[in-house]
């Protein structure tokens, strides 16, 4: 297999991708650390997992079915949080 342009900045990318992943990782594995206690308490692990998630969805479904997940999601909050505020 030759190596040309094209793969050898496919490979780049991935480098990259790898390496912020590995940091995240390093990152998250001490629960002292700012980054993972902000997270959690933001809202648990959600707010993490979204982002990278809807990067596929877009990807693979398409913006809109993307942003209607959203809209649900939103939506379903705020049920949740009425149901909340009824219940005091």
């Amino acid at each position: 297999m030759e190596l040309n342009k094209q793969i050898s900045q496919h490979n780049y990318y991935l480098f990259l991708w790898h390496a912020v992943f590995l940091a995240l990782a390093i990152n998250f594995m001490d629960m002292d650390t700012i980054i993972p206690a902000m997270m959690l308490d933001a809202g648990g692990v959600l707010p993490v997992i979204f982002p990278f998630l809807g990067g596929w969805i877009i990807t693979e479904f398409g913006f809109t079915k993307f942003f209607v997940l959203f809209m649900l999601i939103i939506f379903s909050s705020f049920y949740f949080i009425c149901k909340i505020d009824c219940q005091k």
